[in-house]
């Protein structure tokens, strides 16, 4: 699959192994945030800038952050497993 990438926006979602992979490491980022460089589908992306993380968003609870997640997984083509609320609170 052949990514497609916007310049200066961040990480492709579409055909990630971020976001397919395994759930628990995708919790992590929504949780924590993310800064690069980081590798997708082989190709090294360069962030221009950090992403925050939604731990202090007082309006991100488990639910609704599985809820995002999941939603990635199944979203541009991707196909994965739902996540669920206990995921994101572990």
């Amino acid at each position: 699959m052949q990514i497609q990438r916007m310049p200066n926006l961040g990480a492709p979602l579409a055909g990630s192994e971020w976001v397919t992979g395994d759930d628990k490491s995708l919790a992590k980022i929504l949780l924590a945030g993310l800064r690069g460089p980081i590798h997708v589908a082989g190709e090294e992306i360069k962030l221009p800038l950090e992403m925050p993380g939604l731990m202090q968003n007082p309006e991100m609870d488990d639910k609704a952050l599985a809820a995002i997640a999941t939603y990635l997984r199944n979203e541009w083509g991707n196909k994965a497993p739902a996540v669920k609320p206990e995921t994101v609170a572990q």
